[in-house]
C-alpha cells in the first residue's frame, strides 16, 4: 500500500473512531439518564470542548517567541525553516514553553487550533541542552520532523473531533457521581438499577482507553513521517540520548516504581545522579522537580519494612489512586504513548538496523 493510501485509512479510520465515540457517548448520556439529565449532559460537555479550543488559542496567543539574543535560537529558525521546505509545508510558528515541567524535561511538541496557529514548542530543558551541547543539534532533525508529521496529518484537530464523544462519556460520569450523594431521585434510580453504578465506573475508563490506542497510532505515525523523510537515524539517535539521559524518570513516569529491588535501586542511583547534575548546573527548579520523583521510590522503599498486611493495604491504596486517575483522564503522556524502547525498536527495524 502507498504512503498516500495509507495516510487516507489513517484519516478515514479517524473520522470513523470519532464518530464511534461520539455515538457511544451519546448512548451512554442516555443510559444514565435515570441518574442525570443527559440534556445537562451535553450543554456541560459543549462547555468543556469548548473551552478546551479555547484554552488551547489562548495557550498558542500567549506563548512566548524564542529569544532572539539566545545563541540555539538561530539554529532552531534554520532547522525548522529547511525542514518545512523541504516537505513542502507552511513554516510553524516556533514558541518557547519555561513552565516549570518544561525546566525539567528536554521535550518538543506540536499544536494547531485553527488556521494559521501551527506551532511547534520547544522546552526550556531542550533549549539548554542544545546549548550546553548535551546532544548534537542535528539530532533535533528527525524530533522537529516528527513534529511536523503531527501537524501534517491534522493530529490536533483529530484530537479534538475525536474528544467530543470522549468527554460526552467523562462528564455524563463524573455528573453522575455528583448527582447520586446529593439527589434522593439519582439514589433511589441507582437502588432500582445497580448496573448503573457499574456504567459510571467503567464508561471513562473504556473511553480513556480507545484515546490511548488513538494517541499512541498517532505517535506512530509521526515517527513514519520522520522516517519517510529520511530522519529516522537522527530520531533514533535522540531517542537514544533520552533514554540515556531521562532513562530513569522515563521508566518511573510509564511503569511506577518497581518492585524489584535491583531495578528500583537503578532507578534511584540513575535520578540521583540527574539530581547531582542539576544541582551542578545551578539548575534549582529541575533538581527539585526530580526530587519528587526521587520521593516516590523512597517511599517504596519505606514499605519494605511494613508488615504485610500494611503492604498489601498501600499497594491497594495506590491502585486505587491509579484507577481514580485514569477514570479522571489524568494520565501522563508516557501511560498512553508507545515507549521510548517501543519506538527505538519499531524505528530501528524500519530502517533495517539494530534497535540497540
Amino acid at each position: 500500500m502507498s504512503t498516500h493510501a495509507r495516510d487516507r485509512l489513517s484519516l478515514v479510520l479517524v473520522v470513523l473512531v470519532g464518530a464511534g465515540l461520539l455515538a457511544g457517548g451519546a448512548w451512554y448520556a442516555r443510559l444514565l439518564a435515570p441518574l442525570v439529565d443527559p440534556a445537562i449532559v451535553v450543554l456541560l460537555t459543549t462547555a468543556v470542548v469548548a473551552l478546551a479550543f479555547a484554552g488551547g488559542r489562548g495557550f498558542l496567543r500567549t506563548a512566548a517567541a524564542l529569544d532572539p539574543a539566545r545563541p540555539s535560537t538561530p539554529v532552531l529558525e534554520r532547522l525548522v525553516g529547511d525542514l518545512a521546505a523541504r516537505t513542502r509545508m507552511a513554516r510553524p510558528r516556533l514558541a518557547f514553553d519555561d513552565s516549570r515541567l518544561a525546566r525539567a524535561v528536554a521535550n518538543v511538541g506540536a499544536v494547531e487550533m485553527g488556521p494559521g496557529t501551527a506551532t511547534i514548542v520547544f522546552t526550556e530543558q531542550v533549549v539548554a541542552d542544545l546549548e550546553a551541547g548535551r546532544f548534537d543539534p542535528r539530532a533535533l532533525r528527525g524530533v522537529v520532523l516528527h513534529e511536523l508529521g503531527h501537524l501534517y496529518h491534522d493530529h490536533s484537530y483529530q484530537r479534538l473531533w475525536m474528544s467530543i464523544g470522549e468527554r460526552l462519556v467523562r462528564v455524563a460520569a463524573l455528573s453522575a457521581a455528583v448527582a447520586v450523594p446529593v439527589s434522593s431521585e439519582a439514589r433511589a434510580a441507582l437502588e432500582a438499577r445497580p448496573e448503573l453504578g457499574l456504567a459510571v465506573i467503567a464508561g471513562p475508563l473504556v473511553a480513556a482507553s480507545v484515546m490511548g490506542l488513538v494517541a499512541r497510532a498517532q505517535e506512530t505515525q509521526a515517527d513514519a513521517f520522520a522516517v519517510r523523510h529520511a530522519a529516522g537515524r537522527e530520531l533514533l539517535d535522540y531517542l537514544h540520548w533520552m533514554l540515556n539521559d531521562l532513562g530513569p524518570l522515563i521508566r518511573l513516569d510509564r511503569s511506577g516504581v518497581p518492585s524489584d529491588p535491583a531495578e528500583r535501586a537503578a532507578i534511584r542511583s540513575g535520578l540521583e545522579r540527574l539530581i547531582a547534575e542539576a544541582e551542578a548546573a545551578a539548575d534549582q527548579e529541575r533538581a527539585d522537580f526530580l526530587r519528587l520523583a526521587l520521593a516516590a521510590v523512597v517511599e517504596h522503599e519505606r514499605e519494605a519494612s511494613l508488615t504485610p498486611e500494611a503492604r498489601a493495604v498501600a499497594r491497594l491504596g495506590r491502585l486505587f489512586r491509579g484507577l481514580a486517575l485514569a477514570w479522571l483522564g489524568v494520565l501522563p503522556a508516557a501511560r498512553t504513548h508507545p515507549s521510548v524502547e517501543d519506538r527505538i525498536s519499531r524505528i530501528g527495524a524500519e530502517l533495517g538496523e539494530s534497535a540497540t
